[in-house]
């Protein structure tokens, strides 16, 4: 009975001890002072226990049993406190536990090189890189930093920090901060873990490259059909044209076999050469200049409000869309007056319109032939291009900001 009292007491002070020890690194004052005083009493039984072992008495039973029951329920119930406690309370020990834990390399030393922490992930990297482990914080950084590695690590170029490729396939980014430990400067090496995402930018850049590839023979493909489909609305604008020249010179035969007068015959052929002068226009380059003097020629009057865009992609596109509606007032509306208006819209961006004071179309407009040019034109340039039929014709293009796109792409 007495050597089971006696194993009993040695159990209870282990345990004692070890509720004691936490007590001391987590500095708890009361648990201490119990666990003290819970050993004194453990010791005075022990030697209580031996002296009647030494005598063959036995102990009274009942007290010793109560004394160790109620000093087991202590020690058992601080015990599970301690341990619930190390749950859900962040200590020292729980730290270093977590730091230890991440797969991101951590590292803090002193500007003396002398290390406060290094975690196994940075040691890992140290290793690679110096071929040894952290032993002094300045070496590590100054191998970093001036990619001198050994063994088989390997740098990737990066601009946002030096990028480090590891054995394994791990890509870390390193860098560092200044910090204080103790009240004296310091430094913070952190090697991110970023192999996810470095993967990740490869195949995104590697099917950016794929589809800038694709949407190029995109580009290409639809600048033939377009090239295609100009010249086949010329050519049919020129069999038109010859089967209306046709018609005219028929008239005109006709008319001089009847008498006709001098002043109705040169109507008939002013009529026929305005045609085929309304035809050229679209052959003449792409200058105010020179379109505003063809629609002179075929007795279309221009009228310009605002100042038209003088960038060389803005002229093209702008000269074009003159072009076609000097084209469309004479020949389809009918008119002789084309109206174009430059101005800024709401939306802070260059904005043309044109108008004419023609008829208005009986129905909806279709973009075929210089309308579908003009269309390929202002998508190649990233303009916007709107056109209305009721209540009148109205042709308006959207110049995009190329200064701002550039700002914004920064």
């Amino acid at each position: 009975m007495n050597i089971f009292f006696g194993t009993w007491i040695f159990v209870l002070t282990l345990a004692a001890f070890y509720i004691m020890s936490d007590a001391i690194q987590r500095r708890r004052t009361f648990y201490l002072f119990l666990m003290f005083v819970n050993v004194a009493v453990l010791y005075l039984m022990l030697q209580m226990t031996v002296e009647r072992v030494m005598e063959s008495e036995m102990p009274l039973s009942g007290t010793w049993i109560f004394l160790f029951a109620a000093l087991t329920v202590i020690e058992t119930g601080l015990i599970v406190y301690l341990h619930l406690w190390r749950q859900r309370h962040i200590s020292l020990a729980s730290i270093k536990d977590g730091l230890d834990g991440l797969t991101d390399g951590l590292c803090y030393y002193y500007e003396d090189g002398r290390l406060v922490f290094v975690n196994p992930a940075m040691n890992d990297i140290a290793r690679e890189v110096t071929g040894r482990f952290a032993t002094d914080g300045r070496l590590l950084w100054d191998c970093l930093v001036n990619s001198r590695a050994f063994g088989s690590a390997h740098y990737y170029d990066s601009g946002s920090g030096q990028v480090l490729g590891m054995p394994g396939g791990n890509i870390y980014r390193i860098v560092r901060n200044r910090c204080s430990f103790l009240k004296s400067p310091a430094y913070e090496i952190i090697a991110y873990d970023i192999t996810e995402e470095y993967n990740l930018g490869l195949k995104l850049r590697e099917r950016n490259e794929r589809l800038a590839g694709q949407k190029k023979r995109l580009l290409e493909i639809n600048d033939t059909i377009s090239d295609l489909t100009i010249e086949k609305e010329i050519l049919q604008t020129k069999v038109n044209i010859h089967d209306d020249l046709g018609k005219a010179l028929v008239g005109v035969r006709s008319y001089m076999s009847d008498n006709i007068g001098k002043k109705e015959l040169l109507g008939l052929m002013n009529t026929a050469i305005s045609m085929i002068d309304a035809q050229k226009i679209s052959d003449r380059p792409d200058d105010y200049a020179t379109v505003l003097k063809a629609a002179s020629d075929i007795g279309v009057n221009v009228e310009i409000t605002g100042d038209l865009p003088e960038d060389d992609d803005d002229k093209q596109l702008i000269a074009a869309a003159m072009r076609e509606c000097i084209t469309n007032t004479f020949r389809h509306a009918k008119g002789d007056t084309l109206y174009i208006r430059s101005y800024v819209n709401d939306n802070s961006e260059k904005a043309v319109r044109f108008t004419n004071n023609g008829e208005a179309p009986r129905g909806t407009i279709t973009e075929t032939g210089g309308l579908s040019y003009l269309r390929h034109l202002a998508e190649r340039r990233g303009a916007g291009m709107h056109i209305t039929s009721s209540p009148q014709f109205v042709l308006l293009l959207t110049l995009p900001d190329v200064k701002r796109n550039e700002y914004e792409n920064i």
